[in-house]
């Protein structure tokens, strides 16, 4: 399906690096993400809610989202 389109559209065989780069990253990101929510639920769990460490790892979290 994707070669039907590339000959359809030939401008698409450029695209496909960028594209490609780009998905890697917002994977990398999403994988971080889902990381650090686990590490926030582990120190929720044994009651650090307002430590240093939960409140350094939800300014990542949300370093990541934006």
């Amino acid at each position: 399906m994707a070669n039907d389109m590339v000959y359809l559209y030939p401008e698409l065989e450029y695209a496909k690096l960028p594209i490609l780069i780009a998905c890697e990253v917002l994977l990398g990101l999403l994988v971080i993400g889902i990381g650090i929510i686990m590490y926030l639920l582990i120190l929720f769990d044994l009651e650090n809610t307002f430590s240093l460490r939960f409140t350094r790892a939800l300014e990542i979290l949300t370093e990541c989202v934006l």
